[in-house]
């Protein structure tokens, strides 16, 4: 058995608001493409770049799909908020 690896991070827009970048925390950045509550959101830190899946209330799973496989992104907590330690959702 095989497990799908989600290689870009989903995030709901209200922990994003809260915790940035989900790979540096950073709140610079821009919105490259958006559609069905799904917006991706390049870095603008220097150091990251990093690319993630923005989902707006009530979207679970982006309707855009990434790599070659075009493996749909679905929402998780928030890496900084669980660092942060917080658990609820």
């Amino acid at each position: 058995m095989t497990i799908a690896i989600q290689s870009v991070i989903a995030v709901s827009a209200t922990e994003f608001r809260q915790f940035g970048c989900p790979h540096c925390g950073c709140q610079d950045g821009f919105t490259s493409f958006s559609i069905g509550g799904a917006a991706i959101w390049k870095c603008g830190s220097e150091d990251c770049g990093q690319i993630c899946c923005i989902l707006a209330r009530g979207v679970t799973e982006s309707p855009i799909g990434f790599g070659r496989d075009f493996c749909r992104p679905k929402l998780q907590p928030h890496p900084r908020r669980i660092r942060a330690g917080e658990t609820r959702m």
